[in-house]
C-alpha cells in the first residue's frame, strides 16, 4: 500500500485507510491459516482488496501488488479445488521457465506444502518479480508471516530438504 494518501479526495483516502486496515488483517490472518481452503479464500479477499486499492491510487507499486496478489490467489485456488491455474496473469514472470515450475509446484494438491516450504516459495516469487522491476511489498510481507506459521517456524532447519522449490533441470 502507498505511504501518502494527501492527494486523493477525502472519500477517497478514508476508503484506501479501510482497505489498509483490511489488509493488514489478511496478511495477519495468513499466519493462523492451517487449510489450502483457508488460504484461498484469504488470498482472494486479499486480491479483491488490493486491485480496489490499486484503482483507487493509481500508484505503480499498488498495481504491481495487486497484479502479483491475483497471482498468487489463483495459484491457491487451483491448489485447494484442485484445479489447473490460470496462466498470464503476470506473464512477465510466467515466462520464467524457473518460476512457472515453482508456480506449477505451489498449486499441485497433492505437493506437500508446509509453511515453510510456501514461505520459501513465495520468496522464489519476489526475487524473479524483483528481477524484473515488479513490486512485491505485499508478497514479501506474505512470505514473512507464513514463515511465522507453527508449521514454517523452522524453515532454517530445512533449507537443505527436498521439494523446497524446484530444481533448475525440472524447469527446463
Amino acid at each position: 500500500m502507498t505511504g501518502t494518501i494527501t492527494h486523493l479526495a477525502p472519500e477517497t483516502a478514508a476508503r484506501c485507510l479501510n482497505l489498509a486496515d483490511l489488509v493488514d488483517g489478511l496478511v495477519t490472518a495468513m499466519r493462523c491459516s492451517d487449510t489450502d481452503l483457508e488460504d484461498a479464500q484469504l488470498l482472494g479477499e486479499l486480491a479483491d482488496a488490493a486491485a480496489e486499492h490499486a484503482a483507487l491510487t493509481r500508484a505503480a507499486d499498488d498495481v504491481d501488488d495487486a497484479r502479483v496478489i491475483a497471482l498468487l490467489a489463483d495459484v491457491a485456488n487451483a491448489r485447494a479445488y484442485d484445479r489447473p491455474r490460470k496462466t498470464g496473469l503476470l506473464p512477465e514472470l510466467e515466462q520464467r521457465p524457473y518460476l512457472q515450475a515453482v508456480l506449477d509446484r505451489m498449486a499441485c494438491a497433492a505437493d506437500d506444502q508446509p509453511g515453510w516450504v510456501l514461505a520459501l516459495r513465495l520468496n522464489a516469487v519476489v526475487d524473479h518479480a524483483i528481477d524484473l522491476g515488479i513490486g512485491t511489498r505485499l508478497a514479501e510481507r506474505l512470505a514473512l508471516v507464513i514463515s511465522h506459521r507453527p508449521d514454517g517456524e523452522n524453515a532454517a532447519e530445512h533449507e537443505e530438504a527436498d521439494g523446497i522449490g524446484v530444481d533448475e533441470r525440472d524447469a527446463a
